[in-house]
């Protein structure tokens, strides 16, 4: 194969628009990325001065760079921008001289390297950083961005306001360094744990971080983090605010909140009143109030010596919250109060308080009452709605005491009443009584009556062969089943209410006053 064909099978396989021309501007040989690119075929240019042919910018800056080899003595590489036909194109010219046996140049050669799509992504590139800084500029608060190992590489002028420190001076330092030197440990523990997740998400954190200004002085800080990942590494940005007006302001709303629910609290135990102490039946309670709202709702309970020998009890529940269902609680318990002191049986005593609260607009209660007779050894009792009395007999397992449920106060209206029944069950002296209302009891996603059974079975571990006539096992009973039916007794979301009764047996020591 001769020279030439040598030198056009390499100039035709090179990837770039590859031309050679003589002294005079003569074109010797051209190949297919040129003729694609210039839109000129070979056999139309080959032979031809470059000045006839070539568009008229490309000539004009070909001219100036055969002047800068001629003059040079070797090869100029250049960065240029032709207006051609298919549109500007940005090239990687190179521009060389070539050389007879003698060693004097005979031609000159380009290569032309399209350089046009690199060139448009490098300006995005540099368009998005400048947004990038403008955005981070403008931000509100204080933004800073480290690499994997904490340190400092971009600031936001906002660092000099919160910090007392410039910008330029942070770049290259560790990021700790604006945390007070007592706390740096758990931030670092903090930032380390957050890139070692698989696949961290944005993040705000708010819970004991500090910033430190630059007289020492510390401040409370919000930080939101989030991960930016680059080719060559993964960047963390925090965004710092400055927190303390708003811990300020939390500990005036805490302040008041807890200073309206030991009013809201004083008000509940004054409604409900305290239950009488009954040598003859010793009993103990809980009550906690619910985190919600102010700590006021509708939960009562009242113990309430009768005649002959016998003593009714009351618990319930009127749904909702807040001051107005503690007023609808304080007045239910006055008028069964009085009615169970007039000698009205439970379903007596349920009909009445049902046209009671049928009189309240929008209101529904639920309640048990249920009389002690502890000469005929029996209970009497009437449910509206309300959850099962557990029953620990002395001689068996505790249980449900099995009697009728009628529909919640407030349901029956004039053209439908359902009745309230009563049953009378037998209790035999050394027994035990269990009575609560559904914060004991209802969680969300979870079966009422599967925690019913949990109940009944702590019941039966808690008591079983004590002695009920003791108010201190009947005390410890009590916290035994609010720790085991309650996870966090200080979170509760409703108000829960109990009451342990113990019927002494034989043994007892306690009399009739």
């Amino acid at each position: 194969m001769r020279q030439n064909d040598l030198l056009q099978a390499f100039i035709e396989y090179t990837p770039a628009m590859v031309f050679i021309k003589d002294l005079e501007g003569r074109l010797l040989a051209v190949n297919s990325t040129f003729e694609q690119t210039l839109d000129l075929p070979r056999d139309q240019v080959l032979g031809r001065l470059d000045r006839d042919v070539l568009p008229p910018d490309f000539m004009r800056q070909a001219r100036a760079s055969d002047r800068a080899v001629l003059a040079e003595g070797r090869p100029v590489q250049r960065q240029k921008t032709f207006a051609l036909p298919g549109g500007r194109r940005e090239f990687l010219s190179t521009r060389f001289l070539l050389n007879d046996t003698s060693g004097a140049p005979y031609a000159l050669g380009g290569v032309y390297i399209d350089i046009t799509d690199r060139v448009a992504a490098e300006r995005e590139v540099q368009r998005a950083h400048r947004r990038f800084v403008a955005l981070l500029e403008s931000a509100p608060d204080a933004t800073l961005i480290t690499n994997g190992e904490g340190i400092v590489v971009m600031a936001n002028p906002q660092v000099e306001r919160l910090f007392g420190r410039e910008p330029g001076d942070l770049v290259g330092s560790e990021v700790v360094s604006l945390v007070p030197a007592a706390r740096r440990r758990r931030h670092c523990a903090l930032l380390r744990a957050y890139l070692r997740l698989r696949d961290p998400k944005p993040a705000v954190l708010d819970k004991d971080l500090y910033g430190a200004r630059g007289d020492g002085s510390e401040f409370p800080v919000e930080v939101s983090v989030s991960s930016l990942q680059t080719e060559q590494e993964t960047l963390v940005v925090l965004t710092v605010r400055d927190i303390t007006e708003r811990r300020r302001l939390e500990a005036e709303r805490a302040e008041r909140y807890e200073q309206q629910r030991r009013i809201a609290y004083t008000l509940q135990h004054s409604l409900m009143g305290e239950p009488p102490r009954l040598a003859y039946l010793p009993c103990a309670y809980r009550y906690l109030a619910s985190v919600q709202d102010p700590g006021v709702g509708g939960d009562w309970f009242d113990v309430i010596p009768l005649e002959e020998h016998r003593t009714g009890v009351l618990i319930g529940d009127v749904m909702g919250r807040g001051l107005e269902a503690a007023a609808v609680m304080g007045q239910l318990r006055a008028a069964s109060h009085a009615l169970a002191r007039t000698g009205a049986t439970p379903s007596a005593l349920m009909r009445a308080l049902d046209r009671f609260v049928g009189d309240l607009a929008g209101q529904l209660v639920t309640v048990v009452y249920l009389v002690l007779d502890q000469d005929r050894h029996e209970v009497t009792l009437c449910s509206a709605g309300h959850l099962p009395v557990i029953a620990l007999p002395p001689d068996g397992p505790a249980c449900r005491l099995g009697a009728p449920v009628g529909v919640p106060l407030g349901v029956n209206d004039a053209t439908h009443v359902v009745p309230f029944e009563e049953a009378t069950l037998p209790l035999p002296p050394g027994s035990a009584l269990v009575l609560y209302t559904d914060g004991l009891v209802e969680r969300p996603g979870t079966d009422i009556e599967a925690q019913v059974d949990v109940l009944t079975h702590t019941v039966d571990v808690a008591l079983k062969g004590a002695r009920v006539d003791d108010p201190g096992t009947l005390d410890r009973a009590a916290d035994c089943l609010i720790k085991t039916l309650i996870a966090d007794a200080d979170a509760s979301d409703d108000d829960v209410t109990l009451l342990l009764l113990g019927v002494p047996g034989p043994q007892g020591n306690g009399t009739r006053l």
